[in-house]
């Protein structure tokens, strides 16, 4: 039937004088209500109807010749032209149920364009209050359209997430930098400050080496004993009579570190010994005369292994107070430790594979004692010491 309707049309385009206008709109509009029947809502429908609107629109142009007129349309259908082809439902109180069978096809196809403009939905609420099945069924389609776009949408890009910044590696902790308090002497001039790096190895301690020595950055000399080889030892210049000593060692392995002080002829003359259950003092049989007072001072300590600890010593004429910390401290006083000290030294235990960490070494000539110690330090060092004894 199409192709007859077609050429009847382009019949009425050459020729309007022989259409009548009530025939004319009723053949147009049949055929739209059975087309929009037969194939809503598939796309075809959208061109084929389209054609036939164009050839209304054709004769409905035609005012001067045409017996079928543009009112005629809006009275009979509900169609007109918009936007490039778009085919549009007109409102009409006169539409009945096969006209609304149109408009559902009309909507059903329009349901595929996108953008769908502000007529579109006009007339799907017109659709509604007229005929709410029929409504229901383009809302389908248009959920139908929806998901169907949602399921080819491309899915989002992955939010881009930067990768968590590594933890910056913090140094671990290094020897003591203060200067911890003195308890008998005030500290004159700073005579020695190594801070047991490379060089400080190698330009300054530079006597007796057994071992392994290996320095570490911000953490001082690392001393390893070596089998079958002498436990370590190394050896400076101090010249000082009176003095302050202050270093820092760390217990890894080794439990045994020792600081002291040689005459010129290489002798041992005083030393510090200190492990993690004790600190004492003693001098060497070559100086002093009572081999009794060689043990000067003793006490029980506990230091932790695996950390920076820090020892005061003081040497002020014949007494010598040293002390690890904040910790008690150790007190002597015997002859023969007021001689000059002309090399220091500091020494490890022998077990092999293991090791200790020696940091920073500062020495000061030793100023003045204190203003109180003679009236009331002195005496609370002797009663402190009487008490650990």
């Amino acid at each position: 039937m199409w192709p007859l309707i077609t050429a009847l049309l382009a019949i009425a385009v050459m020729a309007p004088q022989a259409w009548a206008a009530e025939d004319d709109a009723g053949v147009l509009r049949a055929h739209l209500i059975a087309h929009a029947g037969a194939t809503a809502p598939t796309a075809p429908s959208v061109s084929l109807i389209g054609e036939v609107h164009r050839n209304v629109a054709v004769l409905a142009a035609d005012q001067a010749g045409a017996h079928l007129h543009a009112g005629d349309f809006d009275a009979t259908l509900p169609w007109r032209i918009l936007d490039g082809g778009t085919l549009s439902a007109l409102a009409s109180p006169t539409i009945d149920q096969a006209d609304d069978a149109v408009l559902t096809a009309w909507l059903r196809s329009a349901a595929l364009a996108t953008p769908r403009d502000a007529e579109f939905d006009h007339r799907l609420e017109h659709l509604r209050a007229r005929a709410p099945t029929l409504a229901a069924t383009v809302d389908e389609a248009m959920r139908s359209v929806a998901s169907a776009k949602a399921a080819s949408r491309p899915p989002p890009p992955p939010k881009r997430v930067s990768p968590p910044k590594p933890p910056v590696p913090q140094a671990p902790p290094g020897p003591e930098t203060a200067e911890l308090a003195t308890l008998m002497c005030e500290r004159g001039q700073l005579m020695i400050d190594n801070r047991m790096d490379q060089a400080a190895m190698d330009n300054d301690w530079q006597g007796f080496q057994p071992g392994l020595w290996t320095c570490e950055a911000g953490q001082g000399v690392k001393v390893t004993a070596v089998p079958g080889e002498h436990p370590p030892y190394r050896i400076r210049k101090f010249d000082l009579t009176d003095c302050v000593l202050q270093v820092s060692f760390k217990f890894d392995g080794v439990d045994e570190v020792g600081f002291g002080f040689d005459n010129d002829q290489g002798q041992h003359l005083m030393g510090c010994h200190l492990r993690p259950d004790s600190i004492s003092l003693n001098r060497c049989p070559i100086i002093g005369k009572d081999r009794n007072d060689d043990d000067i001072a003793h006490a029980t300590v506990k230091l932790e292994r695996g950390v920076w600890h820090t020892l005061v010593w003081e040497i002020h004429g014949t007494e010598m107070l040293a002390r690890v910390d904040d910790l008690p401290p150790v007190y002597g006083q015997v002859d023969g430790i007021d001689c000059y000290k002309t090399y220091t030294a500091f020494f490890t235990g022998a077990v092999p594979g293991k090791f200790i960490h020696v940091g920073r070494f500062r020495a000061w000539q030793a100023a003045n004692q204190k203003s109180d110690w003679a009236t009331r330090g002195r005496a609370k060092m002797l009663e402190l010491t009487r008490a650990k004894r």
